[in-house]
């Protein structure tokens, strides 16, 4: 605790990895961020899992973005839900992989649309249903018709039948019929039909089809109430 910020950073890697957990966690806020993004970039998991969930939640922007994909899906569960996810960038969200699963719903919800666009199909279909679930429409517009048009029927069926029904022309577009036949009774029914191609349509089982053209058959029937 008595090493100034000067000396902190003066600290190698090497020496920094000697550190005992409760060394580590003596470190203050102030000497925390004396480390450089090259000393911060440059610990091992072990080390870096020292740190408490406290000091963790302190790393500043630079810090949190000199983090490695590696360092990042090597966080404990607890570590991970510390981290300030709005100060990760495009770049580290895209090396996510077993980190997501950690994600609290907060966590979640405060990805900007840019971030959610970065996940990888593989980050997407470790999230829960309760984090899909956590994604606002705004962010479920983020993701690409390459994103929608890869998801699993696993990943696909946790969004909600509000969620099925926010999808855009485009996603619903990407959607395959291994898809498309793999979702539930209510998401068929939630489905916007007008955005569905014709193709979509071919390549619905006859049961999906029937629950398609139900819900196909309500939609023209409100239009020609209308008029």
């Amino acid at each position: 605790r008595a090493l100034n910020t000067t000396k902190i950073g003066a600290l190698s890697t090497d020496a920094l990895s000697r550190l005992s957990t409760a060394q580590i966690q003596a470190l203050s806020s102030d000497q925390l961020h004396a480390l450089s993004t090259t000393r911060v970039g440059a610990l091992s998991a072990i080390t870096l899992n020292k740190l408490s969930t406290t000091q963790i939640g302190q790393f500043s922007e630079d810090q949190a973005h000199a983090l490695t994909s590696t360092q990042l899906n090597g966080l404990s569960s607890a570590d991970v839900g510390a981290l300030n996810v709005t100060n990760l960038t495009e770049t580290q969200i895209g090396g996510l992989s077993t980190a997501v699963t950690s994600f609290t719903t907060t966590q979640v919800r405060a990805l900007n649309t840019t971030q959610i666009g970065a996940l990888s199909t593989d980050a997407l279909s470790r999230l829960s249903t309760a984090q899909i679930q956590a994604l606002s429409s705004d962010q479920l517009h983020a993701l690409s018709t390459t994103q929608t048009g890869a998801l699993s029927t696993v990943t696909l069926n946790k969004l909600s039948t509000t969620q099925i029904g926010q999808l855009s022309e485009d996603q619903v577009h990407a959607l395959t019929s291994t898809q498309l036949n793999g979702l539930s009774s209510a998401d068929a029914g939630a489905l916007n039909v007008s955005n569905l191609t014709e193709t979509q349509i071919g390549g619905r089982s006859e049961e999906h089809t029937s629950e398609l053209q139900s819900h196909l058959n309500l939609v023209c029937r409100l239009l020609l109430e209308k008029k």
